[in-house]
């Protein structure tokens, strides 16, 4: 209960289930209650990538008070398009279907670039935060998933080792 999972980025997570999400029953505390999920991407998750229906969130009949809105959920190879219609009263302005536009998935860079569908359509949530994973101010206009768009289409980084000590 009173989970809320806001501007995240998940690409193959949940593998061993049905999605990397699942607001459930449990014994102890009850059937999950205020659970919110909004502005999230979701790329080839859950067990079967090529189902609509999984891949994104499940949830039980009979939660309370679950919102989500604004997500984006793409299937393997990028183009297969997920169904929000087994979750009644979701998604409004949830995507699906479309090429996200990342700097370089292949390497694990989810960036969206400039032109990236992703960019400018997320629910403005500058009264829980305002900043992305990398530190950057999130302006009026929201990215969808952890990161804000780079701007320039690619970001550079230089990292450099070296060896600290006077071992052999």
């Amino acid at each position: 209960p009173y989970f809320s999972f806001y501007n995240n980025t998940f690409y193959r997570s949940g593998l061993n289930s049905g999605s990397p999400l699942i607001f459930d029953y449990s014994t102890t505390v009850g059937i999950s209650h205020h659970c919110t999920v909004m502005n999230n991407v979701f790329v080839e998750c859950g067990s079967d990538t090529t189902n609509p229906f999984l891949g994104f969130y499940g949830r039980v009949t009979g939660n309370t008070n679950f919102v989500a809105d604004y997500n984006y959920a793409v299937g393997t190879a990028g183009g297969f398009t997920k169904n929000w219609s087994d979750l009644p009263g979701t998604q409004a302005h949830g995507l699906t279907g479309v090429n996200p536009s990342f700097v370089d998935a292949s390497v694990l860079n989810f960036i969206p670039q400039a032109t990236s569908p992703l960019v400018g359509v997320a629910t403005n949530l500058n009264s829980f935060f305002t900043k992305d994973i990398l530190g950057r101010t999130r302006g009026s206009l929201w990215t969808l998933g952890a990161y804000e768009d780079s701007g320039f289409g690619v970001i550079q980084l230089r990292i450099t080792l070296g060896r600290i000590g006077g071992g052999l």
